[in-house]
């Protein structure tokens, strides 16, 4: 078989059943392998950004890697953005990326597209590699897919240069079985579980490390009485109307609960920014911090009890490791549903709109986020009751996301109802990808919260906002047009029309193909 074949066998064999792409001059050869690979299915995008970005929702989604193909130069570049959302987020994809020729790698000779991929690159993906010669490009993609999942999951890439594509070459060999995940030290999990029978006020905090440990986490909040809040990658690990949730780290009842503790155990987390209030919030100091990758503990706050290990396998040895006859904690539990109602009390006509579309929408939907004001509030006002139920670009915050991330969590999960929500800046980043989703029958349905403004950079504006003017005012389309050119369902509605809007959710969702409904908010104060 042609380096080609090979490269969409192993695709086939060990990667999952579709890829996302924009072919290219220098993507042909590998582009014809795939399109008669049986079984692996392409799906063509419309811009390389929105590639990566389907991967990434595709990933998050599957909890296995996702897979796309760019062609050399722009078509490389033109992804680099998700990628790197990928990599701040520690989602696993695969970029294949082709080359200009060899002669030319490199060199700086002109040849069109030419650029040096792996090291522009290198920053925003965990491990990257060049084929040199034809028969070990399906090698590399083999490694790339292993290294995508294996320990802390992060992107990365393979570059064959176009030559090598047409090269006979052996038949792949099959990969050994993967390594079975890792447990943390025994002392160290003992000393950590003698800390939990010790505590009176534990708070166990999730991230997105924690997502494959749902089941886990609730059994040892229950053991333990201990409140759970998450981050914003971890939102949905603990269901969040259980009565031991706190909510996101970063809201009152789980900034308050962290500070009231005297015992925390992190999980998969980062104690990123966002999920500390700018590394404000206090952290116990009897922290037990459980993370796959040893560099993110002691990073921010010191660690008594550093694990590093799997999380999964964590949490069931520190559960089988804790006394039966440890504290009840009665009265930790009830200050937790106390601390719930700090959430949970009158707000504004944000918050009230979180309410409308949560009641609107079944339990169980998929939630795929854009950066957009409202998603902000959503994190605190809108409930999430499973593990990757809730996706948003948390770690790079990079506009565009929602849309083609929704497409690829959709393709992950046929079966779900996906619901993609964007501001109509960040809709306007990828909403090419309407034609994507109509062509490729992907029933998405998309939510476009439209104020004719970038409401969150007028917030952050503050008093500067009115002097911002045009940067910040936004001349939209139609949307409801724009989809209906695109051969899609659509109709609009006004945010405070609560019974049309409840009526408008509902025949979206009962759309058998991809929709859309634009929710017409009115523009931020500051700037009106």
């Amino acid at each position: 078989m042609t380096c080609a074949e090979a490269i969409a066998e192993v695709l086939s064999a060990d990667g999952p059943p579709l890829l996302f792409g924009y072919p290219g001059a220098h993507t042909v050869k590998l582009h014809g392998a795939i399109a008669r690979r049986p079984g692996l299915r392409h799906v063509l995008v419309r811009h390389e950004q929105a590639a990566a970005f389907a991967a990434d929702g595709y990933a998050r989604a599957s909890g296995g890697p996702g897979v796309f193909v760019t062609t050399a130069g722009p078509g490389a570049t033109n992804a680099l953005t998700a990628v790197a959302e990928s990599f701040t987020n520690s989602v696993p994809t695969v970029h294949v990326c082709c080359l200009v020729d060899r002669p030319f790698v490199g060199k700086c000779l002109g040849a069109w597209h030419e650029a040096d991929i792996e090291a522009i690159f290198r920053p925003v993906v965990k491990w990257s590699a060049t084929a040199r010669e034809a028969a070990e490009a399906p090698r590399l993609v083999q490694r790339a897919l292993r290294e995508a999942v294996t320990g802390r999951p992060r992107p990365t890439q393979v570059c064959v240069p176009r030559d090598l594509l047409s090269e006979p070459v052996p038949a792949p060999a099959v990969l050994p079985p993967a390594l079975p995940p890792a447990a943390p030290d025994p002392e160290a999990l003992c000393g950590a579980a003698r800390a939990l029978d010790a505590c009176e006020r534990p708070v166990i905090l999730a991230g997105g490390g924690a997502v494959g440990a749902a089941g886990e986490v609730r059994a040892l909040a229950d053991a333990l009485g201990a409140g759970v809040a998450t981050t914003c990658m971890g939102k949905g690990v603990f269901p969040e109307d259980a009565p031991l949730s706190l909510g996101m780290s970063f809201g009152n009842a789980g900034a308050t609960a962290l500070a009231e503790a005297d015992l925390c155990l992190a999980v998969g987390c980062r104690f990123t920014q966002i999920a500390t209030r700018h590394w404000t919030t206090p952290i116990p100091a009897d922290l037990i911090h459980l993370d796959l990758d040893p560099a993110v503990i002691d990073l921010h706050y010191p660690a008594r009890f550093p694990l590093v290990g799997d999380a999964a396998v964590g949490l069931a040895a520190l559960l089988a490791r804790r006394s039966p006859r440890g504290p009840h904690r009665t009265a930790w539990r009830a200050r937790i549903g106390e601390l719930r109602a700090l959430d949970r009390g009158p707000t504004d006509a944000d918050g009230r709109l979180c309410r409308v579309l949560r009641e609107a929408l079944p339990r169980e939907t998929l939630i795929v986020g854009d950066v957009a004001g409202l998603l902000y509030r959503m994190f605190s006002e809108f409930d999430a009751y499973d593990p990757a139920s809730f996706l948003y670009p948390a770690g790079y915050i990079a506009m565009g996301h929602g849309l083609p991330a929704a497409i690829g969590a959709q393709l992950a999960r046929p079966d779900a109802t996906v619901v993609c929500f964007s501001g109509d800046g960040g809709f306007l980043m990828s909403a090419m990808e309407l034609a994507t989703a109509a062509q490729e029958a992907v029933p998405v349905k998309a939510i476009v919260l439209n104020n004719n403004c970038l409401g969150s950079i007028a917030h952050f504006a503050g008093d500067e906002a009115p002097d911002l003017g045009g940067v910040v005012r936004l001349r939209n389309p139609d949307f409801v047009a724009l989809a209906h050119a695109c051969g899609l369902p659509a109709d609009r509605v006004a945010a405070e029309e609560t019974d049309r809007l409840t009526a408008l959710v509902k025949w979206l969702l009962a759309q058998e193909g991809p929709a859309l409904l634009e929710v017409k908010l009115p523009p931020p104060a500051r700037n009106s």
